[in-house]
């Protein structure tokens, strides 16, 4: 989500809102779709203030269309919002508006933020079914713990007989859980905090970051993840004319980890030094060894827009897969969990009740 801050305010008075992804989105495509038509830009920033956008989209929109209407350009004009629209969003406008392409670059722009959509959307939903079920468990777990068991551990003392292992093993575990509950609440505060400020150090930040691709299963969705949006806007910004450094340098955007972004800018500079990429990308273990090699053939064989375009789609797929396998793995395994739970609960409640009997 980007955010909107004072400096979009109404005059004196704050305003404060948020610009989602899936409204700049529909502003470009249908902008688009509009300058396919004939429209001029005004009457584009006119009209998609008016087809159900938010508060926050309008009030944007108005400012550009104002400063457009003054002569700014629209690249410049956007540039003014770059927690609206980012640095990948305003140079395929530029492009677009020098080559007289507006409309093409905005189409681009739409699909690229369509497919990222589309591949998150997926995501979310296959794992909606764990989730609740991970939930469901837990919740039942609380209940049990904090509401169910104490009256019954009062139960088993009085009535004297001989409470089963299980049993002991379910009541210790309720009596340490209630008499360390605050510690455990300190416990993972910490933690959190923790995560927290090492995510915002440069040093640890990069580690981080690294532990999470070299996590079995899970690094492997994450770099296939990553992969396939840079290799995307890489594909879309060569595919626009803008030149290899430039695509490189705005592209490293798209990577959302440290690791892997530190890759591209070691490329980067051995591309400001004269060299090639590829030489810089080998030193990086990170990255698939097939990935570098193809877009080394890439940039040797001038072909690399094709390329990116391919391994955008080829990434998009593997994360796709990865996902799904996770998910037919974790969806038994969530279930069974319940299941062995509610049974272990039922055994330890109903095994010193029937003993005594």
């Amino acid at each position: 989500m980007f955010e909107l801050n004072g400096e979009y305010g109404f005059g004196g008075f704050g305003f404060s809102g948020a610009v989602k992804p899936k409204e700049v989105d529909a502003f470009a495509r249908q902008a688009a779709t509009m300058l396919a038509s004939g429209s001029n830009l005004l009457r584009v920033l006119e009209m998609s203030q008016t087809e159900g956008a938010s508060k926050a989209m309008v009030r944007v929109l108005q400012r550009v269309h104002d400063r457009v209407s003054q002569g700014e350009s629209f690249t410049i004009a956007l540039r003014e919002y770059p927690k609206v629209f980012d640095e990948v969003f305003v140079s395929l406008v530029e492009v677009g508006e020098h080559t007289g392409k507006l409309g093409p670059a905005l189409q681009q722009l739409a699909d690229i933020m369509s497919q990222a959509a589309e591949a998150k959307a997926k995501a979310v939903k296959a794992m909606m079914m764990p989730i609740f079920l991970i939930g469901t468990s837990l919740m039942m777990l609380g209940f049990m713990v904090f509401v169910a068991f104490p009256p019954l551990i009062d139960t088993f003392n009085s009535m004297g007989v001989e409470v089963p292992l299980m049993t002991r093993v379910l009541i210790g575990g309720v009596s340490g859980a209630k008499d360390n509950i605050v510690n455990l609440m300190i416990g993972i505060f910490a933690v959190v905090f923790a995560y927290k400020i090492a995510g915002r150090l440069e040093l640890t930040k990069y580690w981080l970051h690294y532990g999470k691709i070299r996590t079995p299963v899970l690094g492997g969705v994450l770099l296939a993840g990553d992969l396939g949006r840079f290799c995307r806007v890489m594909s879309t910004l060569l595919a626009a004319g803008i030149d290899l450094p430039s695509s490189l340098r705005l592209g490293m955007s798209a990577s959302k980890n440290e690791a892997v972004k530190r890759a591209w800018d070691d490329a980067n500079e051995s591309l400001i030094q004269g060299h090639r990429m590829d030489a810089a990308l080998k030193r990086h273990s990170i990255l698939p060894q097939m990935f570098v090699e193809l877009m080394s053939i890439g940039e040797e064989s001038n072909t690399l827009p094709g390329v990116m375009n391919e391994l955008a789609d080829s990434y998009q797929k593997q994360y796709e897969d990865k996902i799904g396998g996770i998910l037919a793995i974790l969806e038994p395994v969530s279930t069974f969990s319940v299941g062995g739970l509610v049974l272990f609960m039922a055994l330890s409640t109903l095994k010193p009740i029937l003993g005594a009997a």
